[in-house]
């Protein structure tokens, strides 16, 4: 739910459900998991090749932030 929040707030029509999260966590580590959603399925036109690995970086430090105030919330239980 936080990769989908921070991805709304980019302004990035992209949503991830249960099973397609599911399947990227074969992928170890967030950007690594949106770089290769992204590869796979093609860019958004809100990342630019140019700065790709910026905006990823932005996009992963946002979601930590969400996913914490989501927990804080008590929205998500811990693991």
């Amino acid at each position: 739910i936080s990769f989908n929040i921070a991805f709304g707030e980019n302004g990035i029509d992209e949503s991830w459900d249960e099973q397609r999260y599911g399947k990227l966590l074969e992928v170890g580590g967030g950007k690594e998991r949106m770089t290769a959603h992204w590869n796979e399925v093609g860019w958004p036109t809100e990342i630019p090749e140019e700065g790709r690995s910026d905006k990823i970086m932005s996009l992963h430090l946002q979601k930590t932030d969400i996913f914490m105030k989501l927990i804080d919330e008590g929205k998500i239980p811990l693991r």
